[in-house]
């Protein structure tokens, strides 16, 4: 992580970057007589920020490297910075304003704050890393949390040969490779030897030659990458980094789940698929495959709704959803776009397989028997449009989006209960 050292002037600090609402109206006074000149703006600055971080408003964001030293970075709600305030809370006198550090690249929230021991013990060390994360891993983001934890693992294994490589599809969040991680696209030549061996060792450390070794890096259970590192690295240490990883990947995975699942159905939410969408668009194009949405409308909702109330209509949602589910593949992915509407995305699918697949789901929805709380039994139909890419989407993803809308439309306008594919200008 790079920084660069501003000076901020410390009027600046009170007036514009202070919430004062964290502080009592005590401090509030002071903090206005400071601005006027009547107080030492440097002491109630000082106690402003023993204020703020003993309530937990100001807190400890990043460790910043200096020669062998990681000096405390503080961070406030909403603010791009982090504060270096030795010179406000530590013993020496000067300088007179805070120091703060800009990152170059990225928000200064990503980096991670140092949580290496005293002793220098590897395994403390990794297992504060891992509550770290687990405490707080949005706020810090993927590939920053990996950097940062990939260098240290680094320097606790004593090895600068640690790798990790992770597969693209088990994660919950499309990542870049970094410096000292590889992300492998599914059917990757280079992934599926490693993959195969390591998911046949289970849980076990694997042999990868070479003076090597990989340990499995989980996620709900199931493999999504190695740790490769030298065999002379003791297995605990090893077993213990790995450990690390999967609690970070499962940490972040329960927080996006927060962000991006819809509460009702446990299906994405509206969120996911409108980052998803740019995703798949662009691995469409990058991989010269074609990319099916579909979307889909629960027939009559309203009405199910009014004659038997809310609670039958939440039923109704749930079945329906996990319907699409079911009839998905790994690599697909389906999202409560709104109300009754679903969306959802079908990699390397084309037109007839789109609509194909599409009947197949409308048939299951149609012949399922929702049973009721009073005992009484519900049939439910959904109406879908289908838009493929690029043939649909040569304005990107809108207009993807705008003929899957069209084509709903017109299976509504047809009567329902079926299936329609967008027209294009070819057609």
């Amino acid at each position: 992580m790079k920084y660069q050292h501003q000076r901020v002037d410390l009027r600046s600090f009170l007036l514009r970057e202070v919430p004062k609402s964290q502080l009592d109206a005590s401090l509030r006074r002071r903090v206005e007589e400071a601005l006027r000149g009547e107080e030492s703006l440097r002491a109630v600055t000082a106690e402003v920020l023993r204020s703020l971080i003993a309530s937990g408003t100001l807190r400890e964001g990043g460790r910043l490297r200096e020669g062998p030293d990681r000096i405390p970075l503080y961070v406030l709600p909403g603010s791009p910075r982090a504060y270096d305030l030795r010179s406000l809370l530590g013993e020496d006198a000067e300088p007179a304003a805070p120091a703060v550090s800009t990152p170059v690249d990225r928000p200064v929230a990503t980096d991670l704050p140092s949580v290496a021991p005293p002793n220098g013990g590897a395994r403390a060390s990794l297992e504060a890393i891992r509550r770290t994360l687990q405490r707080d891993w949005v706020s810090y983001g993927p590939e920053a949390s990996l950097e940062v934890i990939m260098e240290e693992l680094a320097e606790r294994l004593a090895s600068a040969r640690v790798h990790l490589r992770l597969l693209q599809s088990e994660l919950p969040q499309r990542l870049e490779s970094g410096p000292r991680w590889t992300v492998f696209e599914e059917g990757d030549p280079q992934a599926a030897e490693w993959l195969r061996r390591i998911r046949h060792g289970g849980t076990s450390v694997v042999d990868a030659g070479g003076g090597e070794v990989w340990a499995p890096v989980l996620l709900a259970e199931e493999v999504v990458g190695a740790l490769q590192a030298p065999r002379s690295v003791p297995r605990d240490l090893l077993l213990c980094a790995t450990e690390t990883l999967t609690a970070l990947l499962g940490a972040f995975h329960r927080s996006r789940r927060r962000v991006y699942m819809d509460p009702l159905t446990g299906l994405n939410n509206r969120g996911f698929f409108e980052q998803q969408i740019s995703v798949e668009l662009e691995r469409s194009a990058r991989s010269n495959q074609e990319l099916a949405l579909l979307f889909v409308d629960i027939d009559h909702f309203k009405a199910v709704n009014d004659e038997y109330g809310h609670d039958a209509g939440d039923l109704v949602l749930q079945i329906v959803a996990q319907h699409l589910v079911a009839g998905l593949r790994r690599i697909d992915s389906v999202s409560r776009w709104g109300g009754e509407e679903f969306a959802m995305l079908l990699p390397a699918t084309g037109r007839e397989q789109g609509v194909f697949i599409a009947n197949r789901l409308r048939s299951a929805v149609e012949s399922q028997r929702i049973q009721l709380s009073d005992g009484q039994d519900l049939r439910v139909t959904i109406s879908m449009g289908v838009s493929v890419a690029p043939h649909h989407a040569a304005g990107g993803e809108k207009e993807l989006l705008r003929h899957a809308d069209q084509a709903l439309y017109e299976a509504k306008r047809r009567g329902r209960n079926r299936v329609c594919l967008a027209p294009t200008p070819a057609d």
